[in-house]
């Protein structure tokens, strides 16, 4: 219950930042000198697992104050990455499509709490009263389906298994939740999920490097560690993939800033929309260090609210966290997918050492 009055008492200001000129505060002191801060922190990163290249972008008071990249984009030698060099961005995906979802929710043609059988047919049984909002909040307690071939035989499969707890009453990072979710957008909008993202969120906002497949002669190569060192391996992803909304899609530097730009500045999503987006589920007993909303994740810290979304994908590993009230963000994206190689801690550290965001501590409330 704690966790839910913080987050009231942060809203209000976010949600009037919303309204306000960009110039509303001063530039930070702290974009002078934010890469002679930042240099430190992914070098250090990066060396840990010899991660081949990053891009790292910043912003501070909704303005771009540091783009660098580092490293190459593709070994053994190379071209340092870009703004607009193209990535892999896994779980990322699952922030994304909940934008897409929310514009639903804002055209009035989806109500977060009905069950998404009124949405979506042919759901297991066992699934028919699990909310679209518990999908997206990974406590829909549904079984973890891997390695079906489309999405209808996934569904045949999970019509014969348990659900491994009551929807709601917990909390299971569940890849599938966000097939069910893209469905769901399908199936109100009556476009393939891509073609959906595409006009309602990639055209308008211009992310022209965002999708899957992207044309594009400025992109990364992939990395996993193996026997003798990194090799190279690409995500198998085809734009009709079910599994795209949770995980397949790619995207830039260049691209996620410009969706995070509308999401601080409201030119996607009204406020309200944001909110309901932002809002977590905790159910009793979760442990998580960041709480789950639909489809991103969040701290609150001494009342300073941190929206964050991290993403791994064969070959590839990312990362946005954004701080809406005071126009703060921090992007990566990087070529390396290697346990323990995540960058939670290089993201808080800079916004900590750039801008002063208190650094995650036990009981703030998640963390995958």
């Amino acid at each position: 219950m704690a966790v839910r009055t913080a987050f009231r008492i942060v809203v209000p200001s976010f949600l009037f930042a919303l309204t306000l000129p960009a110039a509303a505060r001063p530039p930070s002191s702290a974009s002078s000198r934010l890469a002679t801060i930042a240099d430190p922190v992914m070098q250090v990163a990066m060396d840990r697992h010899r991660t081949p290249g990053l891009m790292l972008a910043v912003v501070d008071n909704g303005r771009l104050v540091l783009q660098k990249g580092y490293g190459v984009r593709s070994l053994p030698s190379g071209t340092v990455p870009g703004a607009d060099t193209v990535f892999a961005i896994g779980s990322i995906s699952k922030a994304i499509t909940a934008v897409g979802t929310m514009l639903l929710v804002q055209d009035g043609k989806l109500k977060l709490n009905d069950p998404a059988a009124k949405y979506l047919s042919g759901l297991p049984e066992s699934w028919r009263r699990i909310t679209v909002r518990q999908f997206m909040t990974h406590t829909s307690g549904i079984p973890r389906i891997v390695g079906a071939p489309t999405f209808a035989t996934a569904l045949k499969r999970a019509a014969v298994m348990p659900l491994k707890f009551k929807p709601g009453s917990d909390q299971d990072y569940n890849n599938f939740n966000f097939a069910v979710v893209g469905k769901i957008v399908e199936a109100i909008s009556g476009q393939p999920y891509l073609d959906f993202m595409q006009q309602r969120v990639f055209a308008p906002l211009q992310m022209g490097s965002t999708g899957v497949g992207v044309d594009s002669i400025d992109r990364a190569t992939g990395y996993v560690a193996g026997a003798g060192g990194l090799h190279s391996a690409a995500p198998d992803f085809t734009a009709g993939d079910y599994g795209v909304p949770a995980g397949g899609l790619e995207s830039s530097a260049a691209d996620l800033l410009k969706l995070e730009a509308a999401l601080r500045e409201g030119r996607i999503l009204q406020p309200d929309a944001t909110c309901q987006m932002w809002t977590p589920a905790v159910p009793p007993g979760t442990h998580y260090a960041w709480n789950f909303t639909p489809g991103w994740q969040r701290r609150v810290s001494n009342g300073t609210l941190v929206i964050a979304k991290n993403g791994a994908v064969t070959g590839f590993t990312s990362m946005i966290q954004m701080v809406p009230s005071r126009g703060e963000a921090v992007i990566l994206l990087w070529n390396l997918k290697h346990r323990g190689n995540d960058f939670w801690s290089a993201s808080a550290q800079l916004l900590h050492r750039a801008f002063g965001i208190p650094l995650p501590v036990p009981g703030d409330g998640g963390g995958e």
